[in-house]
């Protein structure tokens, strides 16, 4: 996307933002909110993400009426993300409760009835890199409109965490509230991690034996034209590993059309992985709680920390920092013969002290409790 289209399209936003769509919200928010009621919405995704279905599961078993609201603005284009904003809006006018976990233009755009509740989940457990209103890279400076508000809780996986996306966010700290993650309550399921282990040997039975690698790495750039960063050192890496060892990549839902990997979800792929490859993604995190090594490839590391930043220094991070594919191979090595994970330990300690496997029902007890 040319940089004349992109801001064009900004501008589109912040009208659609400051005028079009809370005008809409007031026509709708002509009739009372229902009570027992919860809608479930996200702008990159056709179906439910996989950071809400354990909350939805949740919501259902105490028989709350739900709606879905889920457009991909990106692959559908502008007409899809339009019908499905205004559908969004008149759900958001009467419902009870609103669960997002990106960022999500309609719930930013209008001033909320009180009566209405907004859980933030978010996509990521933690936040290595600095994003929203802590780097100019997400947020152009000549978008006046607020990217986001209205959130009445924001779970987080840990006191330290609820400083940094509180002021990442740029809201108050207070809805920032260190209960946990509920995406991470499946890895203390052994039922799942089981299911994850026999999905992806009956896919790859060419893999049963071996030491799995998982390259995992986040994006670059921003989310309009993000840009993929390591794919020759994976490439020559993939020919230098011993035959005992099958490499999977794994890449971020922005990056896998233009570039392809696993077709299986990075959370169902970690449980398989005897080791992960990554950089600055918050898939380290989960990665994490499962107690298993970590090596972090960062190739581009001084001009990524120049042009967006960091809210946590490697050195603080599991795993072995590797700055070269040279040393690359030698450092996997390293991590599958790994014994000591003092480290790991250290981190979960600091960085997921809330996630313990029962987040998803504090959440729910916080948001709809919260109000009362």
């Amino acid at each position: 996307m040319s940089s004349l289209s992109f801001r064009l399209k900004q501008y589109g936003k912040m009208l659609l933002q400051g005028i079009i769509f809370p005008a809409v919200y007031r026509i709708f928010c002509t009739k009372p909110v229902t009570p027992h009621t919860v809608v479930f919405a996200d702008a990159h995704s056709l179906h439910m993400p996989f950071d809400m279905q354990l909350l939805a599961k949740k919501f259902r078993t105490k028989n709350y009426q739900i709606s879905e609201v889920f457009f991909d603005a990106k692959e559908q284009g502008t007409r899809a993300a339009f019908c499905g904003t205004l559908r969004f809006l008149r759900i958001f006018a009467r419902v009870e409760y609103v669960v997002i976990c990106d960022y999500f233009l309609p719930v930013t755009a209008v001033h909320k009835r009180p009566e209405t509740r907004v859980v933030q989940l978010w996509h990521s457990c933690g936040a290595i890199k600095k994003f929203g209103k802590d780097t100019a890279v997400d947020i152009p400076s000549y978008y006046r409109m607020p990217v986001m508000r209205n959130y009445d809780l924001v779970p987080v996986s840990a006191p330290l965490n609820a400083e940094i996306f509180a002021r990442s966010m740029g809201l108050p700290r207070e809805i920032f509230q260190p209960i946990g993650v509920s995406r991470t309550d499946v890895y203390f399921s052994h039922t799942y991690l089981t299911q994850c282990r026999q999905e992806f040997f009956c896919r790859y039975p060419q893999a049963l034996g071996k030491k799995i690698i998982l390259w995992a790495p986040t994006f670059r750039g921003n989310a309009g034209t993000p840009e993929l960063v390591g794919c020759e050192a994976i490439a020559k890496l993939q020919k230098q590993l011993p035959k005992n060892c099958y490499l999977v990549k794994s890449l971020h839902p922005h990056l896998k059309k233009a570039h392809g990997g696993c077709a299986i979800p990075t959370e169902r792929l970690l449980p398989v992985a005897d080791v992960l490859i990554s950089d600055y993604s918050g898939v380290i995190f989960e990665f994490a709680l499962l107690k298993k090594p970590i090596v972090l490839f960062l190739p581009d590391f001084a001009a990524y920390t120049k042009q967006r930043g960091l809210n946590i220094q490697p050195d603080a991070l599991p795993g072995e920092p590797v700055y070269s594919a040279d040393t690359l191979p030698h450092a996997v090595l390293r991590a599958l013969a790994a014994t000591d994970l003092q480290k790991t330990e250290q981190f979960c300690n600091t960085y997921l002290s809330a996630c313990d496997g029962t987040a998803t029902e504090r959440i729910f007890l916080a948001l709809t409790q919260g109000g009362q």
